[in-house]
């Protein structure tokens, strides 16, 4: 049986869905069970349980020939790295707990670097706490920038013809689809072929530039005819100063993971 955390998120979606067409038993766990009945029609075991409760998810292991392991991100929260550290925390103590041998976790480029680069720390954090369990075989998966993050730009496009971003738009990023992420990660859990503890890179472009990236993009979407204007997000905010509330040092401590360049 094997079970894959956040199971109704876009690369844990993917993963239970591929093992499901494959007959295998999956135990999917999520926050709302009725996120999860997609995958019970399909014969999977749903389990409901949050990722920082450590007792619900050792339960939720217990069993497992391998696990889907991530850190949900949770973009409302107002101390995202503290919630970051709670819930690898509970993570860790819960594979302890339930004796599971085999995991794939998924992280991030740049989760070799252990501070300076915001909420992708967490994932540094994350890989070492899992690599100080001795029974465990894990795979981190260090995956490029999501591609699917630009669609949250269509109505800034459609709206104000121009695409507002926090990276700058000629730095160039290892970028990947999450279903890329997630037949991936499945084919690997499927296998188990790894040992020890492992890192893999994961990208699928050869590092387009943000302003490359958005014009592939447009040339695939039609409807979209209008002149498009890139602007760097932390530039006009550094230059505004939020309106006066926040002072120029503390802004630019909390931006300057994304402006680099």
């Amino acid at each position: 049986m094997y079970v894959v955390l956040g199971a109704t998120g876009h690369t844990g979606s993917v993963i239970a869905t591929s093992l499901l067409s494959k007959g295998e038993k999956v135990r999917v766990v999520g926050r709302d069970a009725t996120r999860l009945q997609r995958f019970v029609r399909k014969g999977a075991e749903a389990f409901t349980a949050n990722v920082s409760d450590a007792a619900a998810l050792a339960k939720a292991l217990t069993g497992a020939r391998a696990a889907y392991l991530l850190l949900p991100p949770n973009i409302t929260s107002p101390d995202y790295r503290a919630d970051q550290e709670r819930e690898s925390d509970a993570i860790a103590k819960a594979v302890k707990e339930s004796g599971l041998r085999y995991a794939v976790h998924l992280s991030s480029f740049g989760a070799g670097v252990p501070e300076g680069t915001g909420p992708i720390a967490g994932l540094h954090s994350s890989e070492q706490k899992l690599n100080a369990l001795g029974g465990l075989n894990v795979l981190h998966v260090r995956a490029g920038y999501f591609m699917e993050n630009t669609l949250t730009a269509i109505n800034m496009i459609q709206a104000m013809g121009i695409f507002g971003h926090a990276v700058l738009p000629d730095l160039k990023l290892p970028m990947i689809a999450t279903r890329d992420i997630g037949d991936y990660a499945a084919g690997r859990i499927l296998k188990l072929d790894f040992s020890g503890k492992q890192t893999v890179s994961l990208s699928r472009c050869t590092r387009p530039s943000t302003k490359e990236s958005l014009r592939r993009g447009i040339r695939a979407h039609r409807r979209i005819r209008r002149r498009l204007r890139l602007r760097n997000l932390c530039r006009m905010c550094l230059r505004r100063r939020i309106r006066g509330r926040l002072p120029p040092r503390s802004l630019r401590a909390r931006l300057r993971v994304v402006c680099t360049g």
